[in-house]
């Protein structure tokens, strides 16, 4: 009996071994080895004691001992062998997808950068009325269409003046369109000052992109 209980020690612990190699999850076979190994193994519990494997005539007790023993011992074994053999491994970890960029704001139909107006003032010149005519055709092509007229200015100067400056330059364009016969209620208009350059207020290059009119689509 020393000889079978360490045996059954020795196994327990290699499929102990195995199963934390494995890190398999634990499902339906090993259960199912479980019940089988804990009846079988009960059952022969039972049988020996009957037949005298543990003593002459061996009381209720010793029965008693003898089967549960075999149905701890069977379930354990059953339940290791069903879950090496047949349960499957373990799925792969579940990488959460990274979040879409957002989507990149639509690009102006048109910029009218500060070459376009008289200096330090809102008036269109020729250049600029020339390059509204792709807008004033979109106008009149799609009369649903609506836009939104925004005016920036460069660094130079105080904010509040700046930010007057813009509302005339966007304000001017409006009236040019409205002039050629697009309904005002179409245009909005909005001025931003200095606000959100797009290139360097150090530099008379950088300063010339800055003072600009763009024009949106409207929602």
């Amino acid at each position: 009996m020393r000889i079978c209980g360490a045996a059954l020690i020795s196994l327990l612990l290699l499929c102990l071994s195995g199963c934390a190699a494995m890190q398999k999850p634990w499902g339906k076979c090993a259960i199912g080895g479980a019940l089988i190994g804990g009846a079988a193994t009960g059952i022969a519990g039972g049988v020996m004691a009957n037949n005298e494997v543990f003593g002459d005539d061996p009381d209720d007790g010793t029965r008693a001992a003898a089967i549960a023993g075999g149905v701890a011992s069977g379930a354990i074994l059953g339940a290791l062998a069903g879950h090496l053999l047949c349960d499957g491994e373990a799925p792969p970890p579940v990488v959460a997808e990274p979040p879409p960029p957002p989507p990149a704001p639509p690009a102006p139909l048109e910029v009218l950068t500060g070459n376009h107006f008289a200096f330090n003032s809102a008036s269109l010149t020729p250049g600029a009325i020339a390059e509204l005519s792709d807008t004033l055709d979109s106008l009149r092509n799609d009369p649903e269409l609506r836009i939104r007229i925004e005016g920036y200015t460069d660094s130079v100067g105080s904010d509040a003046y700046n930010l007057r400056l813009s509302e005339r330059r966007a304000d001017a364009v409006k009236r040019y369109l409205v002039s050629e016969g697009i309904a005002a209620d179409r245009i909005q208009t909005r001025g931003f000052g200095e606000a959100s350059p797009v290139a360097d207020n150090d530099t008379e290059t950088g300063r010339a992109r800055n003072r600009r009119v763009e024009v949106h689509r409207a929602p």
